[in-house]
């Protein structure tokens, strides 16, 4: 499918152009960690320093996950402090929607959502359920990968080298990095010798970044689905290593 390369998104009050980035970026939409494409502001002078995740730019309206069976709809928990500037005043093809995504107002009263997958607070871009209000997901969280193939080159441990790490609701085993000091979903291998919260992933990954264990520059063009892999196969080789002394 063709990407859409260049779009006016209702959240911003310039066009935003797709790119590809090899440092770490804050999507202004979910508020959350963002690696590789995004969509940015395309007025670079204005220095708005604006970015979408892809997933937070062409949001799906209702979703479904393997893991439930209510439907999934979009919404924005961000309070714009003007009501007034609601954006169906600015892009007339919103004036024709009852209800704006992305101008859902909270009441002050709203109790604090945390995202089911990573255990993290949802304040901007999310999807709720349809049968349970309080069940909340990031956009990205929605859209993790259901399994992740990996290749380990680990001679001196004895540990499978190949493995396919599988999204799981629950964790059956202790997260190799947290020891289930928090909760969340987890990728989990069949032979039980990887499981790794996807929150622990996520932090893992900037560190990564910091200590420069991957090759920033190729990482810029990988997918969320590719972007993991390359982080567990760096992260699971330091992790066995400070096991083993």
């Amino acid at each position: 499918m063709t990407k859409l390369t260049e779009m006016e998104h209702p959240s911003h009050k310039h066009w935003l152009k797709l790119k590809r980035s090899s440092a770490p970026y804050k999507c202004n939409g979910c508020d959350e960690l963002g690696f590789g494409a995004k969509y940015r502001c395309n007025k670079m002078l204005f220095k708005c320093n604006f970015h979408l995740h892809e997933e937070c730019a062409l949001p799906d309206g209702a979703k479904k996950h393997r893991f439930f069976e209510s439907d999934f709809t979009f919404h924005n928990y961000k309070s714009p402090a003007d009501p007034a500037a609601c954006v169906k005043k600015q892009y007339p093809f919103f004036k024709r929607m009852i209800n704006c995504i992305f101008c859902n107002y909270k009441s002050p009263a709203e109790p604090h959502r945390f995202c089911v997958a990573c255990g993290k607070y949802v304040g901007g871009f999310g999807y709720r359920s349809s049968r349970n209000e309080e069940r909340v997901l990031h956009p990205c969280c929605l859209n993790l990968p259901l399994s992740i193939p990996i290749n380990l080159n680990l001679p001196d441990h004895n540990v499978c080298t190949e493995a396919i790490l599988n999204l799981a609701e629950n964790t059956p085993s202790d997260c190799q990095l947290c020891r289930n000091e928090r909760k969340g979903w987890a990728y989990v291998s069949i032979c039980g010798n990887h499981c790794y919260h996807v929150a622990c992933i996520q932090e893992s990954r900037l560190e990564s970044w910091k200590k420069n264990r991957f090759n920033q520059q190729s990482t810029s063009s990988l997918g969320v689905s590719e972007i993991i892999k390359v982080v567990l196969e760096v992260i699971i080789p330091v992790v066995l290593g400070a096991t083993a002394t």
